[in-house]
């Protein structure tokens, strides 16, 4: 696996590894969507429950049958579960994927207009994994492609393909959760 990718890939486990004990589980996916409905309480039920469904489909599809006896990963479990997605079946692990990114953009966009502005983007990263606005601001402009200063459903599809899958170390959607560094 290309250096970049498993840079990314690590990083996506610390920020999947809600309770920061090393190891990912399905309790850590599902507090994920509960961090988010906490971040945004004025989501749609529905919504939230879709996102909430969707990330277990992830947990249970790509991620538990790379788990230890306990039903744990550590961040090699994680990257080796991602990267068996991507050459066992990539569309269908890049389709499901895209649901959960759907569902989050629908659950960052407060005002209801459609896309993420750059305010509702660095609230969505700071409440839910703890980023601050000076990590999420490169991100933001990288993945606002066309320079409107919101992100559409195609900007993060795009960025989170690109972010989950892309061993191109310039790829825009790097930036998805801030510079690599």
């Amino acid at each position: 696996m290309e250096d970049v990718l498993r840079r990314k890939l690590h990083r996506g486990f610390g920020y999947f590894d809600v309770d920061g004990n090393g190891r990912l589980t399905e309790s850590d996916f599902a507090a994920v969507t509960g961090r988010l409905e906490g971040a945004f309480p004025d989501t749609h039920p529905p919504t939230l429950a879709s996102l909430h469904a969707t990330f277990m489909v992830l947990w249970k599809r790509y991620f538990r049958p790379f788990g230890r006896a306990d039903g744990s990963l550590g961040p090699e479990e994680f990257a080796a579960a991602v990267t068996g997605a991507l050459e066992s079946d990539r569309d269908t692990f890049l389709r499901d994927f895209g649901d959960a990114a759907s569902y989050w953009m629908l659950t960052a966009d407060t005002d209801g207009d459609g896309v993420v502005s750059r305010a509702e983007f660095e609230h969505m990263y700071a409440r839910t994994f703890g980023l601050p606005p000076d990590r999420t601001a490169a991100g933001f402009a990288a993945l606002d492609r066309d320079g409107d200063g919101v992100l559409d459903t195609a900007e993060l599809l795009r960025a989170a393909g690109e972010f989950w899958t892309s061993a191109d170390p310039d790829a825009p959607g790097n930036l998805m959760y801030g510079p690599l560094d």
